[in-house]
């Protein structure tokens, strides 16, 4: 850790997000002397209640966490005296506003379903699995791009791209495409998932299985709402809710229309005003 600007620079607040690779035990050893400079608001992001302690042991001024998950899972029953006033502020959803769609010329007049990220492989295999059955009856493109190295699959309709686009750039690929699909392994830890936070906003209706990443995100007994769930592992429950998305132009207003609502009611706006809010009450 560089401790020259944290401890050179003037601020009035210090707002640290606490997270599974941030050097706690090293910062623990500067906070006694921030406190005294400014105020302290520790923001939680780790999974796992086994992570808790050091960050107990610092003395916060406040400290907020994203739902109340964190709170039962990972911190109730501790003694939080060091933690000072806590607060209960949402994850922030990206808002892009003005933004055209691209939609790639490889699925000119077929469906496009679209992904990106670094996820693992295996994590890809329910969408795969699922596309597979759907082609026999639709003609369609996947378009997948990864961070880092293509997936080791060659299907013709599977068109791939190593890159790092900027957000803006997601989100022109995201309107142009029909289906986004979020590919995201289970966890027993307390997590949320900044890619869908990052694509809501765009209402391009987005599938993800039903894994604790987005276990806040309701959704009706169809598995519709702002996402559209399947069963984690259940290709054909997967492909049922593609076809649905295929087929039913209403259903995807519906899922485009929840995506954009719960994105504004969680902006990145709406979460800094809540900060700002939060910082005032110290």
């Amino acid at each position: 850790m560089d401790r020259g600007p944290l401890l050179e620079e003037d601020y009035d607040v210090l707002v640290v997000e606490v997270y599974a690779r941030f050097p706690l035990n090293e910062f623990s050893e500067l906070a006694d002397e921030l406190r005294r400079r400014c105020k302290l608001v520790g923001v939680l992001h780790l999974s796992y209640r086994r992570d808790i302690d050091p960050l107990l042991r610092i003395k916060w001024d406040g400290f907020v966490f994203f739902d109340e998950r964190y709170y039962n899972e990972l911190l109730k029953g501790y003694d939080l005296s060091n933690l000072g006033k806590l607060s209960e502020i949402p994850y922030p959803c990206a808002i892009v506003k003005n933004i055209s769609a691209e939609r790639p010329e490889f699925a000119e007049n077929l469906p496009l379903f679209f992904t990106y990220g670094r996820q693992p492989y295996l994590e890809y295999i329910d969408y795969i699995q699922a596309l597979r059955k759907l082609l026999g009856d639709v003609d369609f493109k996947y378009f997948v791009i990864r961070s880092d190295q293509q997936l080791p699959i060659k299907e013709s309709w599977i068109i791939q791209v190593v890159d790092r686009p900027s957000l803006i750039k997601i989100y022109r690929y995201l309107m142009g495409a029909d289906i986004h699909l979020l590919p995201k392994g289970d966890t027993r830890g307390v997590v949320v998932s900044s890619t869908v936070a990052q694509c809501l906003h765009s209402g391009t209706p987005t599938i993800v299985p039903d894994t604790r990443y987005f276990e806040t995100i309701p959704v009706d007994e169809r598995g519709i709402g702002p996402v559209v769930k399947y069963r984690i592992g259940d290709a054909d429950d997967l492909l049922e809710k593609i076809r649905l998305l295929v087929s039913d132009e209403k259903v995807r207003e519906e899922v485009a229309e929840k995506a954009r609502q719960y994105a504004l009611e969680n902006s990145e706006i709406v979460v800094a005003k809540k900060f700002l809010e939060f910082v005032n009450s110290l």
